[in-house]
């Protein structure tokens, strides 16, 4: 979970959440590269003006959705 971050995440394998596998939030800026999330109701989730890049990401199996995009904060 971020917030005001500028992150690169690598080689990163998430199993089995209940909720959110990865969760960018509040104006981060995040480079994801060789992430795996399996599992999760919701694989990633972007917010509040958050900006992703990513290359080689794989989603299985989201419950809900692999990805998510939305306004929660004013």
């Amino acid at each position: 979970d971020t917030s005001y971050s500028k992150l690169e995440i690598n080689n990163l394998y998430i199993q089995n959440v209940l909720d959110k596998g990865i969760s960018i939030g509040e104006k981060s800026n995040i480079i994801m590269k060789n992430v795996e999330v399996n599992e999760a109701s919701y694989a990633i989730a972007i917010k509040d003006q958050s900006k992703v890049t990513g290359e080689e990401l794989q989603i299985n199996k989201s419950k809900e959705y692999d990805l998510i995009s939305f306004v929660k904060k004013k």
